[in-house]
């Protein structure tokens, strides 16, 4: 399905001109066996210098339905953003023949939303 909207902000201090966009997340997914749940674990390629600060990270899933299809993505939540890498369990109840697609996006503290992760299961 398509990734949800990322409105762009009306106004932007003077400020963010001189800070680059958020970058892309890289994300990991692992299964957590007890208690049983779903890690999302994430980091940057290679950390940027003139990177604005950011404020927090959307977290979205889909899930395959019985004909193959995806759902539309949901948010999951919104994580305030810590020093990278950053990490969260996801109480994920799913039927185990089901796949789970999960993406993350972050925002900095300027309003301005970086490119989506890629897609992880």
């Amino acid at each position: 399905p398509p990734f949800p909207d990322t409105p762009f902000p009306h106004q932007l201090p003077v400020a963010a001109a001189c800070k680059s966009m958020p970058q892309k997340p890289m994300v990991k997914v692992a299964r957590i066996k007890s208690p049983r749940g779903i890690a999302l674990l994430w980091n940057v390629e290679e950390e940027d210098p003139d990177a604005a600060t950011m404020d927090c990270y959307y977290i979205y899933v889909t899930q395959e339905r019985s004909d193959g299809t995806f759902s539309k993505w949901k948010s999951m939540g919104v994580i305030k953003a810590m020093p990278l890498p950053m990490a969260c369990r996801v109480a994920a109840e799913h039927s185990r023949d089901r796949t789970l697609c999960f993406i993350i996006i972050g925002k900095d503290v300027y309003g301005r939303y970086g490119p989506y992760s890629d897609v992880h299961t």
